[in-house]
């Protein structure tokens, strides 16, 4: 639903610019790695991930270039964090002022609520708050689905805030695998952002193609300060959605299979995750007007809790099982 967003403060003259980055996560898949992202992939209302800031800059190798693997397993983190949760509008102080947001994210470093508008073509931050108001009359956009390699986007965006009006661009410049100290992420994509409020910033986010995540954030030095960086070291995905429901019942696993009872005019995807957001499986459901039962093999899931997450239509459901 989602892409998760980390916003960095400049001061100028006296305001704030953003420099977005995308947020969360996706291990070692049992499927092929597809390395595009769709609106209906990112993270649900619900989810909440943790980043902490790297102490070791020189250990990030921007290569760039398609099935590159970049060995960061021996990034060190530091004391610094922030939790960055994705919420309803409605259930937010400020989402009144927001009326055509479907998701707000908080982030607990700065702090700050920022309002997004995800449509099947494109993402845009249209508002957000940190100490006042700041309203877009000419919102950001900061993804054009589906995005893949070789993808580009140049907008200019203004909002009340700022005296002069800015730029954000992006280019996708690589694919592959990233090795962090929580994990190895497949299916990632490598995205170059350059935001400019008067001064440039230039920023890297390995962004999980998966589900929007973006698994570390590294920005150069500029006039606004110093390089730095941030990694995720956990990420809960929630089980709501903005998204109208689909009409699901999901049984007790037996045997290996998970039992999964649905009726539908079109056929849907499903995705079998882990309570981390990490892809394990995927697999179709034929279309079947009338209610149907489908047994999806498990057999390959450890024991303990797992997410599926059914799609299809516009519409999502994710629930949770137990696997004994």
């Amino acid at each position: 639903m989602i892409v998760t967003h980390l916003v960095h403060h400049i001061g100028t003259m006296g305001e704030r610019i953003l420099l977005s980055a995308l947020c969360i996560a996706a291990l070692t898949s049992l499927r092929a790695q597809s390395y595009t992202l769709t609106a209906n992939e990112q993270l649900p209302i619900g989810s909440t991930y943790t980043l902490r800031e790297v102490q070791n800059l020189a250990a990030i190798d921007t290569t760039l270039g398609q099935n590159v693997t970049w060995q960061f397993n021996d990034l060190i983190a530091t004391a610094t964090t922030s939790v960055v949760d994705f919420l309803a509008p409605g259930a937010t102080p400020y989402g009144a002022s927001f009326p055509t947001a479907d998701h707000c994210v908080h982030e607990s470093g700065i702090p700050r609520y920022s309002y997004f508008s995800n449509t099947a073509d494109s993402m845009s931050r249209i508002g957000y708050y940190a100490g006042s108001l700041a309203i877009y009359s000419d919102p950001q956009v900061e993804l054009v689905y589906p995005v893949q390699y070789g993808d580009s986007n140049s907008d200019t965006w203004a909002n009340s805030a700022l005296t002069f009006p800015g730029t954000y661009d992006y280019d996708v410049v690589g694919t592959g695998t990233l090795i962090l100290p929580s994990g190895t992420w497949n299916d990632v994509l490598l995205l170059r952002l350059r935001l400019e409020n008067v001064f440039p910033i230039v920023q890297y986010v390995w962004m999980s193609a998966t589900n929007g995540a973006n698994l570390l954030l590294y920005m150069q030095s500029s006039f606004f300060g110093p390089a730095s960086a941030l990694m995720l070291t956990s990420l809960e995905v929630g089980i709501s959605d903005h998204a109208q429901e689909l009409e699901l019942r999901l049984h007790a696993p037996s045997n290996g299979m998970l039992p999964l009872t649905y009726a539908n005019a079109g056929s849907l995807g499903y995705r079998v995750l882990d309570p981390a957001g990490r892809l394990i499986t995927t697999g179709r459901l034929a279309a079947s007007a009338q209610p149907r039962t489908e047994l999806i093999d498990i057999t390959a899931l450890g024991a303990g809790l797992h997410l599926i997450e059914v799609a299809g239509d516009g519409q999502r459901r994710t629930m949770r099982f137990f696997v004994d």
